[in-house]
């Protein structure tokens, strides 16, 4: 009956007879035949089936939770007496991401090791751009700040982030602290760099709006003798020649609540596109759909150790519908 287990299992993680064919290489009619010969041994219905739909039955559910890691701890076995096994490289399972590499510096790849831990068969092939290629390469999952009109990916938006100014309390303590746009005017802040029809110009200016009272207020950049066109950069370069500097609030959280960097006019946000979309395609196979529930908790900063199992544990039932 393992084979029978693990061919249920398989089932369950691909949510249809079709793509669990493709997955595990076997005609659907064997699927279920098998599927009806564990069923027979146990004496239980584990799946109830129609044309269109199959839900786990209570007994299904149980018989999933218990044996669910049973092709993890196989392979666990097989790399441990012998990892070039030939069972282990057939059934690895490759990835390939595509991720902003400033967002993902800080928020994503810390936190791989979570993903990694559970997935132990699956190869991550991860490129990381600075400018927006994500229509240009193949891939099954990445992060976009913008829709891609691509019908063989689903599109979803991951978060809104926004660009605000920074500064250190170093540089507050010999500087001080501006309050309002006039006085921002009298500090030195790192300037702007985007592309332009493969050439990089200068942003002469930002256009500030109030998050409360959504006032905008164009704010020239004259004191800027740095500029870059990279956020993360334009962060260490602020810290590290006492400037004001720009960057993606979600890059700086962590430090403005440890008391190691300063928000400028908090109030106000730097007009951008400021949205984050999820870009993952169609007919995603189990792992890709964490892989993709693993970047949204990054983006939310809700880490743990026991979330995945924590996930597993709930989403068969929901996904198979």
């Amino acid at each position: 009956m393992f084979e029978h287990i693990a061919i249920f299992i398989s089932l369950i993680e691909a949510k249809s007879f079709s793509k669990a064919s493709e997955k595990l290489n076997l005609a659907q009619g064997t699927i279920s035949r098998k599927l009806s010969e564990l069923e027979q041994y146990i004496g239980k219905i584990l799946i109830i089936r129609d044309t269109r739909n199959m839900n786990l039955t209570e007994d299904g559910l149980l018989l999933y939770n218990k044996f669910k890691n049973i092709r993890k701890d196989f392979d666990n076995y097989l790399f441990e007496v012998n990892s070039d096994s030939r069972y282990l490289k057939n059934n690895k399972i490759t990835l390939k991401i595509c991720l902003h590499s400033t967002i993902s510096y800080e928020l994503i790849c810390p936190y791989l090791k979570y993903y990694t831990k559970q997935f132990s068969d699956v190869e991550l092939n991860i490129i990381f751009y600075s400018v927006d290629l994500i229509n240009e390469i193949d891939f099954d999952i990445g992060i976009s700040h913008r829709m891609l009109d691509d019908l063989k990916y689903e599109v979803k938006l991951l978060r809104n982030d926004h660009l605000k100014l920074f500064c250190s309390p170093l540089y507050i303590a010999q500087y001080g602290l501006p309050t309002t746009i006039n006085e921002l005017k009298k500090h030195y802040v790192v300037g702007g760099l985007e592309n332009s029809n493969n050439y990089l110009t200068e942003i002469k200016s930002l256009v500030l709006i109030n998050k409360y009272t959504k006032e905008e207020v164009v704010y020239k950049l004259k004191n800027s003798l740095i500029k870059t066109n990279s956020a993360y950069h334009a962060k260490k370069i602020g810290i590290a020649v006492d400037n004001i500097f720009w960057c993606w609030e979600s890059l700086c959280e962590q430090e403005v609540l440890n008391g190691n960097l300063v928000p400028i006019l908090p109030e106000f946000n730097i007009r951008t596109d400021n949205e984050l979309y999820l870009v993952y395609k169609r007919g995603l196979n189990y792992e890709g759909e964490m892989f993709c529930e693993f970047l949204y908790k990054c983006m939310e900063q809700n880490l743990s150790i026991n979330y995945f199992k924590d996930i597993i544990d709930k989403r068969p039932s929901k996904l198979i519908n």
